[in-house]
């Protein structure tokens, strides 16, 4: 909790300034930045170089001083592109520099390795660490006939990173299964592993690794799940005011399940812990069986599965149920077993928090049912669906105003009246990537009523419980897309890239 209002104070801070916030503990910073400058000024000044981008430096401030700006303008040579941070994250990193601390690629070493210098070594950690700094989600090695691509996923979106010719691509495969703890001489047969690294800031990241035999040879993919300090606020995420006043008052009760629903990397585990991180109190016990651990809640019962260890999503939830929690979150409900334990344990006097993967928030019932869970459990203990996904959020700096034409506003189902309205299209500038900078949520919030329950308990279709939500008041998906675009939040093509129509 202490870390979510020192990241509050500082988003404050930075929007009475009209200054960028950067949460210092998701980056890893850029050496070359951090040597701009002496320690002795850094440290006077309260300041953190992170990055290096086209001769201009990117400093975070824990105060907005001119003063301080134009000393470090003095100092570096360089112009400046001036965010602020959290206090405690600034000091933490200075610390460590006056401790020694290095800041360069080979932190990202598995801890023991070494050959610390070898090509491939060095190959691997570029790669990881730019994924790192750029706040990716995976990255993509794609083996092709003439030479391998690098590919990062930001925002929800791949762009182009670099190439490795072939001859060095096999060593940097090698060298990712080292780390994974794979077989190196198996190359006929895909392989699943993982890793961890740590960056400057402290920050552990779990890297997911998939190997992926091709016509060409092995591909991989690695995820990258970032264990954070503290989870945003639901306002951070983009949910409106009426659904996060109904989505406390849910989580306020005793009993019963909440769901969120959406596809791979729509940002459902986060909105579950910013909903855990309201209601985990002292006079509550709360335990959480996830896949990885991605926040750490300070008074919780935290639960890594592993599979290997036997820990998996069932067998955990076994055990923790007689360790009786007032509240659980199971990280993920993947079958039968773990949703007929999910919402059983629902019926029994906890709130279970999970997720699932279906396209909206009515499809969550017709999906337990296909997973064999009886029609009157799931009417019983649903309290509430979310669906979501993630849209690029348009960079506030150079996002350019135009006016609709009417074909546009028709077409997103608005009202053809005399209301003014200004939309915002996409350009691009030193602050964002194509325009964008950040994600924010589309959702579609589900409220299980009692009319809605009989409904469910008398197995009717999922165009039936949809007729009945909408009347009672559920919003779509696209409508709540739809508002982002009129507050400026996201672009009419963002919106119709992330909720097709």
């Amino acid at each position: 909790m202490a870390d979510r209002l020192v990241a509050v104070r500082g988003r404050t801070l930075a929007a009475q300034h009209g200054l960028p916030y950067v949460d210092l503990a998701l980056l890893a910073l850029n050496p070359n930045a951090v040597r701009a400058a002496p320690l002795e000024v850094l440290e006077r000044l309260n300041a953190v170089p992170f990055d290096l981008v086209d001769d201009m430096l990117h400093v975070a401030l824990t105060e907005p001083s001119p003063a301080g700006v134009s000393e470090l303008e003095r100092v570096t040579g360089r112009p400046l592109v001036v965010s602020l941070a959290a206090h405690e994250d600034v000091r933490e990193i200075l610390e460590e520099l006056a401790r020694g601390g290095t800041l360069d690629a080979e932190r990202l070493l598995v801890e023991g390795d070494l050959a610390v210098n070898a090509p491939a070594v060095r190959a691997v950690n570029a790669i990881v660490s730019a994924a790192v700094a750029a706040q990716a989600s995976d990255v993509h090695v794609i083996p092709s006939e003439h030479t391998y691509f690098v590919r990062l996923r930001v925002d929800g979106v791949v762009q182009e990173h670099s190439t490795i010719a072939p001859e060095d691509a096999s060593a940097a495969v090698s060298r990712i299964k080292v780390m994974a703890g794979l077989d190196v001489a198996e190359r006929r047969r895909p392989q699943d592993g993982r890793f961890a690294i740590r960056t400057t800031a402290g920050r552990v990241i779990d890297v997911r690794v998939a190997i992926l035999p091709t016509v060409h040879g092995e591909g991989v993919v690695m995820r990258l799940l970032g264990k954070l300090r503290t989870p945003p606020s639901f306002t951070d995420l983009g949910l409106s005011n009426a659904m996060q006043m109904e989505i406390e008052r849910l989580v306020e009760r005793a009993v019963g399940a909440l769901l969120v629903t959406g596809p791979t990397g729509s940002g459902k585990s986060t909105t579950l812990n910013t909903a855990l991180a309201d209601i985990a109190r002292p006079d509550r016990t709360v335990i959480t069986v996830e896949d990885p651990v991605e926040y750490e809640l300070p008074g919780t019962y935290q639960i890594q599965v592993n599979p290997l260890f036997g820990v998996t999503f069932p067998a955990a939830l076994r055990s923790v149920l007689r360790g009786d929690p007032d509240v659980l979150m199971v990280g993920e409900i993947r079958d039968h077993e773990t949703a007929q334990l999910a919402l059983s344990a629902s019926l029994t006097g906890h709130f279970v928090l999970s997720t699932l993967h279906t396209g909206d928030a009515t499809s969550a019932v017709t999906r337990l049912a296909e997973m064999g869970v009886e029609h009157y459990v799931v009417s019983a203990a649903l309290a509430g669906v979310i669906a979501q996904r993630l849209a690029r959020r348009l960079c506030l700096y150079c996002r350019e105003a135009y006016e609709p034409a009417e074909d546009l506003v028709r077409s997103l189902g608005l009202p053809l009246d005399d209301t003014p309205r200004t939309f915002f299209h996409a350009t691009g500038c030193m602050h964002c990537t194509g325009g964008y900078r950040g994600r924010i949520g589309i959702f579609q919030f589900l409220v299980v009523d009692d009319a809605l329950r009989a409904l469910i308990a008398s197995g009717a279709s999922h165009a039936e419980i949809e007729l009945a939500a909408t009347a009672a008041g559920m919003g779509s998906l696209w409508t709540d897309g739809v508002a982002k675009v009129e507050a400026g939040s996201i672009s009419v093509e963002e919106l119709h890239r992330v909720v097709p129509r």
